[in-house]
């Protein structure tokens, strides 16, 4: 099984290029209720696997999202909701001293009925945090989409006038574009750390194991890297195997054994991998870089990213596992 990670929302074009390349792949869903139509449309299709964690109380995370949705639109705090979610009960505090005698009181007997074990979960907490991240990450989608937009309607517009731009500076225009737009596209840019940290913590608690963990993140990547520096590089595999360079069933299922070989301890040949992944590259379809983690299970990898001890009951046996676990970065 190929996990997705540390992303809960991805738009259609990004669906087809990674199960174009990949084959099916599980994606984490704390809430239901978020996932949007294209992920529904993907699962159906059996193109993803949506992960869900039974262990999460989906009235608990709803109300508890509910409430710091409210707490955000008071301080017109909307547009940053990544960067406040752990200050949040801090700056609930802090939002009490603005309110009337009445409103405090009320506040305190609902805080003090409340069941400790409620507030520390780090179950909760994760899945919380993956939530806002979730609507974090569709919000710059969607403004991706739309500053697309706007610029096709400003070339046409320039067309129709006759002020379009020679070939060299339109050229240049369109580099300095898709770099920048490349920058914005990496959302894993964004609290890179405590992302990587929530998704673990929620997938061992949804039992999520597998051999393979993959990326488009070049910023969760690095991360990975820095955390786990004893991870065996094994080489690059290319995606797709088309004769126009675009991504086949059958290249994908010849992926997905080799990446179960390599997990199981097979061999690999770095030199011949890189060069086909040249090619592949150059074709237009992509490559996965690969690192393998010897003598480690999925639930020893995902406890070292959260950085907290996972419970007996959070994992399940690791007896069916492959001996090692492979992450990569898929760059289409």
């Amino acid at each position: 099984m190929i996990h997705f990670m540390p992303f809960t929302h991805l738009h259609g074009e990004r669906i087809q290029r990674l199960a174009d390349g990949l084959g099916r792949l599980t994606v984490l869903q704390p809430l239901a209720s978020l996932v949007p139509s294209a992920m529904h449309q993907a699962a159906a299709q059996e193109r993803l696997h949506l992960q869900p964690c039974p262990r999460i109380d989906e009235r608990q995370l709803t109300q508890s999202l509910k409430g710091f949705a409210d707490w955000a639109a008071l301080h017109r705090n909307d547009g940053e909701p990544l960067a406040g979610i752990y200050h949040f009960q801090a700056a609930r505090a802090a939002d009490a001293l603005e309110e009337s005698p009445n409103r405090i009181r009320t506040r305190l007997q609902r805080a003090a009925a409340a069941k400790a074990d409620e507030a520390a979960d780090p179950l909760l907490q994760a899945a919380l945090f993956l939530c806002l991240a979730h609507r974090f990450d569709e919000q710059q989608d969607a403004l991706q989409n739309d500053m697309g937009a706007v610029r096709a309607m400003e070339d046409r517009l320039e067309r129709l006038l006759g002020e379009a731009p020679d070939d060299s500076s339109s050229a240049d225009a369109l580099s300095q574009g898709a770099a920048g737009q490349s920058a914005m596209a990496d959302l894993g840019a964004h609290m890179t750390e405590r992302r990587v940290q929530a998704w673990a913590r929620l997938a061992l608690g949804s039992n999520a194991l597998g051999h393979l963990y993959v990326t488009d993140s070049m910023a969760v990547w690095q991360h990975l890297l820095e955390m786990l520096p004893e991870a065996q590089p094994v080489g690059n595999e290319p995606l797709g195997g088309g004769a126009d360079g675009s991504a086949t069933d059958a290249g994908a299922t010849a992926l997905q054994q080799h990446l179960h070989r390599l997990a199981a301890g097979g061999d690999f040949a770095p030199d011949e991998d890189e060069k086909a992944a040249g090619a592949a590259v150059g074709a237009g379809s992509g490559r996965l870089t690969l690192r393998r983690l010897q003598a480690c299970t999925p639930a020893t990898l995902l406890t070292r990213l959260c950085k907290q001890p996972a419970a007996a009951q959070d994992v399940s046996p690791d007896t069916v596992q492959p001996p090692n676990v492979l992450i990569g970065l898929v760059e289409t």
